[in-house]
């Protein structure tokens, strides 16, 4: 068992909301934890982590950025939670 899953995708929190529904509570989605979510242009973005697979390098280095500020948001979060 676990303590908590993380998504990056909202149809990837969604399945297993579905297949798991009595432990719903301890999934997250990812992207939610971004501190520059305002700053994201489309509506998928906000809540998803559009997947770079097939693209350039270039897309790669977003995809990782974007993980790493959602990891620090999410680290920041829990540091805090810990602290009060």
């Amino acid at each position: 068992y676990f303590d908590v899953l993380i998504t990056m995708e909202t149809k990837q929190l969604e399945t297993l909301k579905n297949l798991f529904p009595q432990r719903k509570d301890k999934f997250l989605l990812l992207p939610l934890f971004n501190d520059n979510r305002a700053n994201r242009g489309d509506y998928f973005s906000l809540y998803n982590i559009k997947d770079p697979f097939g693209k350039d390098l270039a897309q790669f280095r977003i995809c990782y950025k974007n993980i790493e500020s959602c990891l620090v948001g999410l680290f920041n979060q829990l540091s805090s939670k810990t602290e009060n």
